[in-house]
């Protein structure tokens, strides 16, 4: 069975109270279900509604109830906007597709879809726990802690078996040919 719940991740933090504790510490996080995503009557992307918020983001394919591929993503600012960069490239890509990420994951999404494959929508939860049982709130305004996560996130995410579509940080990745 895949857990689509939860994973580990090694945060790293440079505040002087915790600089030791966290660059040593695996936090456990949560992924929290926004909704599924879905086409509208003119054939774009419509989200599930997300805060404004910074964040790290993952989207799973899923052929029934399976996973078959994936991708994590973050948000420096706002992952509604975020998610409207994705709403705009799959109306209108930038081009060429394999160098513009959002345009070329905007368009597999849509291609998913039409293909009657369903799209979860999640996102990590702020809260962490260490292994000692102690809660952090993780700060993904910080630019560290945000790649933190996802890098980890991306790695457990190739650890499924399933096709993972981000090529940074993916140690499978090859480029189409």
């Amino acid at each position: 069975m895949w857990d689509t719940s939860c994973g580990t991740c090694l945060v790293f933090s440079y505040s002087a109270d915790c600089l030791a504790e966290s660059q040593t510490a695996v936090d456990r996080y949560s992924w929290t279900y926004l909704g599924s995503l879905r086409t509208d009557t003119g054939g774009g992307l419509v989200f599930p509604p997300v805060a404004a918020e910074p964040g790290i983001y993952r989207f799973l394919i899923e052929d029934g109830m399976q996973p078959v591929a994936g991708y994590i993503g973050q948000a420096k600012r706002s992952l509604a906007t975020r998610f409207g960069l994705y709403r705009s490239r799959g109306k209108k890509p930038k081009l060429p597709l394999d160098q513009k990420t959002t345009s070329r994951i905007a368009a597999r999404l849509l291609h998913e879809l039409a293909s009657g494959r369903h799209v979860r929508v999640e996102f990590v939860e702020d809260l962490a726990t260490y292994p000692d049982g102690r809660v952090k709130v993780l700060d993904f305004t910080d630019k560290v802690i945000r790649a933190s996560v996802e890098r980890q996130a991306i790695l457990e995410l190739c650890e499924t078996g399933i096709e993972v579509l981000n090529r940074d940080g993916n140690p499978q990745w090859e480029a189409p040919r």
